[in-house]
Order: structure tokens, then C-alpha cells, then sequence
């Protein structure tokens, strides 16, 4: 077990783009100088997933969720979100019935209308969606919401 461990860590080192700020580094500059080049499929799914683990790349102070997904899209050649408030993802594409792998969903949190932000990475059977998200425990992370917690999705052009 003991063996396993090490080789994970030794893995994770090396897979992760941001392990230096997994390993508690809270400098953002120093994630982004040493991440790899944008995601060339221009997907920024793909590229969200570049980052899961890693902190605030964005450098902004205070809620950085809204600049995260804008860093995403700027970084896969889409225009990033009209402002670093949630809701200006409320005009970035059209308004989908349905989740969408690729979408951009709005989450309720607590009283706030849409108070978080994030990629659909996936849907699952139950309706359930996969989300890539960011400033959850102040890291980028993958976590699966029920359906009736997204208040909008919108598309990506």
C-alpha cells in the first residue's frame, strides 16, 4: 500500500499542470507560467479538466468562479464572459432546455438566484449533471449536482 502511495504521488507530480499549487503554492502567476499551451481542440471542457486540483489561476481576488470559466474560454479561442458576475453568463449563448456536455451552467446558491458557475463535463442517467467548477474548497473540482439545482444553461458558440 505503502509502494502505491508513493506512485501516485510521483504521478500526480507529473500529470498534474498545477501540482506546485496542489502542493499548497497560492501564487496564481506561478500555475499559469508553468501550465502547458491552451488546449488545441479548442474545447473548454478539455480545458477545464487541465486544472482540476489546481487553485485561483486567474489571479483575481474574491469570487473567482465567472473567471475561471472566462479563462477557459478565452484560452480555447471563445470571447470570455461579459463580466466577472455570474449572471453575465445569462448572455453569453443561447438558453438550452437540457443539459449539454460543453454548456455553461448556472448554479442557486443558498438565496443567490445564480450564484456559481461552471462547465457541463457530463450528464448522467439520472439527469444529474457533471460539472467542472471552480472555488469549491478554493480549487477547481469535479462534482456531480442534481438536476434541479441549475438554474440555466447556456451555450458556448
Amino acid at each position: 500500500m505503502k509502494g502505491v502511495l508513493i506512485v501516485a504521488a510521483l504521478v500526480g507530480a507529473f500529470l498534474l499542470p498545477n501540482a506546485a499549487n496542489a502542493r499548497g503554492n497560492s501564487d496564481p502567476r506561478q500555475n499559469v507560467s508553468s501550465y502547458a499551451p491552451p488546449s488545441p481542440a479548442g474545447d473548454p471542457v478539455v480545458e477545464a479538466t487541465h486544472w482540476i486540483g489546481s487553485g485561483n489561476m486567474t489571479g483575481t481576488r474574491g469570487p473567482w468562479c465567472a473567471d475561471a470559466v472566462s479563462f477557459w474560454l478565452s484560452r480555447t479561442g471563445h470571447k470570455p464572459l461579459a463580466s466577472r458576475v455570474v449572471a453575465s453568463a445569462l448572455g453569453y449563448g443561447a438558453r438550452l432546455p437540457g443539459p449539454k456536455v460543453g454548456a455553461i451552467a448556472m448554479l442557486r446558491s443558498g438565496r443567490y438566484w445564480a450564484g456559481h458557475v461552471g462547465l457541463v463535463e457530463g450528464v448522467e442517467p439520472d439527469g444529474s449533471i457533471r460539472l467542472i467548477s471552480e472555488n469549491w474548497g478554493h480549487r477547481v473540482a469535479e462534482a456531480v449536482v442534481a438536476r434541479n439545482s441549475v438554474v440555466a444553461l447556456v451555450d458556448v458558440p
